[in-house]
């Protein structure tokens, strides 16, 4: 940045403002336009995330309007409602303008979280309740390598926090405080959570055969085929 008053001024305009200062046009333009398909990229990724989260939690009868959230398009082979429903949501939030810029900031916290959450996890099951790696592993890399992921994700976390984004604090904070009065006040009591492997029931094999058939996954068992 040759001048940072001039920068600061332009507000979020700045960046752009910059690359046009100290590269050519053309360069500052490509690199604007790799950064806004990055951007969709990434966001395109979230909507992804969130709808098969929605599409598994509604599968095994854990979201309100379960039946219509895990309906399965034949024709598409894609649960329509939970992808929709979840870029709805998405664009909803941007219409806040206020709030936008700490909403993202929460976001990315918790895109990080989510990350991190299965390698805390393993580091502190590991040797205690799960003993068998998978056919990929680190070795005896595995234990410093997750810490020291724990420790970045953390280091992540407050950084999101900080001035402009402190409000992203109370979005998280509040998010975590909601998620957990749900969990134990309605879902831990209701949510049966998904079938295990090996113990379905007969309702449940055939509920999931059904389904795998509305979308061609396999052949139905009565249907022949004639060369």
């Amino acid at each position: 940045m040759r001048d940072l008053p001039t920068v600061a001024e332009r507000g979020d305009k700045g960046f752009m403002f910059t690359l046009s200062d100290v590269l050519p046009r053309w360069l500052a333009l490509g690199l604007g336009g790799g950064i806004v398909v990055t951007q969709y990229l990434c966001g395109l990724a979230t909507v992804t995330s969130g709808s098969r989260m929605a599409f598994a939690f509604a599968r095994d009868g854990g979201l309100p309007f379960s039946h219509l959230v895990r309906h399965v398009s034949p024709r598409f082979r894609t649960p329509p409602v939970a992808i929709w429903g979840v870029a709805i949501v998405g664009v909803l939030f941007t219409v806040y303008s206020p709030m936008y810029s700490a909403i993202a900031a929460a976001c990315v916290i918790f895109l990080y979280v989510s990350y991190v959450l299965p390698t805390a996890i393993g580091l502190v099951a590991y040797g205690r309740w799960w003993n068998e790696m998978g056919p990929w592993h680190l070795g005896r890399w595995f234990r410093p390598l997750a810490l020291i992921s724990v420790i970045g994700c953390v280091g992540l976390i407050v950084i999101g926090m900080q001035p402009p984004n402190e409000k992203a604090a109370y979005a998280v904070v509040g998010s975590l405080l909601v998620l957990a009065i749900l969990w134990y006040g309605v879902a831990s009591r209701k949510f049966p959570g998904p079938p295990l492997q090996g113990k379905l029931t007969m309702q449940q094999a055939e509920e999931i055969q059904a389904a795998e058939i509305a979308v061609h996954e396999i052949q139905s068992p009565d249907k022949t085929t004639h060369e």
